[in-house]
C-alpha cells in the first residue's frame, strides 16, 4: 500500500508542478532507437521519434499496454497508426492513463518526409489531464523531428518538444522546450545498438542506452537503461506473420516492475 501511494504521488507531483507532464516509460528510448533505421523503425515512431515514419513503407497498426509498478490505478494503453503515402508517411497516436481520480488522455498526428540522407517530421498533439479536486489541465504539444543517415548503418537524430500548458486550476500559462539526441549503429542486420540523451530544463539529463537482437527471423530481445529515473528495460517477441507478439518489462529501483504487451499488426510483412 505504501508503495501505491508513493507512486501515485509522484506522478500526480509531476502533473501539478512540472510543465512537461506526458506519462513515459523507458519503453520510448527504444521505440526512439528503433526508429532511426529503415531496418527496425516501426509504427510507434510516431510516438518517440516522427522522423522514423519516413521509412515505413507499409501500413502498421501497433497496440502498447503497461501497469506501471503493478498498480491498476497505472495503467497505461497506446495505439499507434503508420499510413505510408507517395507524399510521405502519415501517423497517429492515441494515449490513456490512470483511474476515475486521475485521468491522462492524449492524442497527436504527425508526418515525416525522406529527403534522400535526412529525413524530416513534425507532429502535433493535445493533451488533457483530469484530477479531482481541480479543474484540469490542458496541453497543446508539437515536436519536431529529423533523422541524419550518416552511412548505411550508422544513423543520428534530434527531437525538438514544445509544450504550451493550460493549468486551469492555477490559472496560468506556461511554455516547455525539451530536446532528444540520438545515435543509433547497426552491427549487422541483426543487432542495433544505440543511444539518446534528454535535456529538459525541469529534468536532470536522462542518458538511456539501449540494444535490439533479432536472433532469428521470428524471434527478437531488447533491453535498455534509462539513469533518470534509473530504470531498466527488457523484452522479447515472436512475429508469426502479420502479426507480432512483444511482452514487455521495465523495472524501476525505488517503485518495482512494468509489465505490458505489445502488438504490432504489419499485413505487409508476411
Amino acid at each position: 500500500m505504501r508503495r501505491g501511494a508513493t507512486a501515485i504521488y509522484i506522478l500526480l507531483r509531476s502533473v501539478i508542478g512540472w510543465a512537461q507532464t506526458n506519462v513515459t516509460s523507458v519503453s520510448d528510448d527504444l521505440f526512439l532507437l528503433t526508429s532511426l533505421s529503415p531496418s527496425f523503425s516501426t509504427s510507434f515512431s510516431v510516438s518517440s521519434h516522427p522522423a522514423g515514419l519516413a521509412q515505413l513503407k507499409e501500413f502498421e497498426l501497433g497496440l502498447h499496454a503497461e501497469r506501471k509498478f503493478m498498480l491498476a490505478e497505472l495503467d497505461h494503453y497506446s495505439i499507434c497508426v503508420n499510413v505510408p503515402t507517395k507524399f510521405g508517411g502519415f501517423g497517429f497516436e492515441i494515449h490513456d492513463f490512470g483511474y476515475e481520480e486521475f485521468k491522462q488522455q492524449s492524442a497527436a498526428l504527425a508526418f515525416a518526409k525522406s529527403l534522400g540522407k535526412i529525413d524530416l517530421g513534425i507532429k502535433f498533439g493535445y493533451e488533457k489531464n483530469k484530477m479531482n479536486g481541480y479543474k484540469g489541465e490542458k496541453t497543446i504539444r508539437s515536436e519536431f523531428s529529423s533523422t541524419w543517415h550518416l552511412s548505411e548503418k550508422l544513423h543520428t537524430g534530434l527531437n525538438v518538444h514544445l509544450s504550451t500548458n493550460k493549468k486551469e486550476f492555477a490559472a496560468q500559462q506556461s511554455l516547455s522546450i525539451s530536446y532528444v539526441c540520438a545515435l543509433g549503429y547497426e552491427i549487422s542486420e541483426s543487432v542495433l545498438i544505440g543511444f539518446s540523451v534528454h535535456l529538459d530544463e525541469d529534468y536532470p539529463a536522462n542518458f538511456a542506452p539501449g540494444i535490439f537482437y533479432r536472433f532469428a527471423k521470428q524471434f527478437f530481445a531488447s533491453l535498455g537503461i534509462a539513469t533518470q529515473p534509473a530504470e531498466i528495460y527488457f523484452a522479447a517477441g515472436w512475429k508469426w506473420k502479420s502479426l507480432r507478439i512483444e511482452v514487455t518489462n521495465a523495472y524501476h529501483l525505488e517503485l518495482g516492475f512494468t509489465p505490458g504487451l505489445l502488438l504490432l499488426y504489419q499485413p505487409g510483412k508476411k
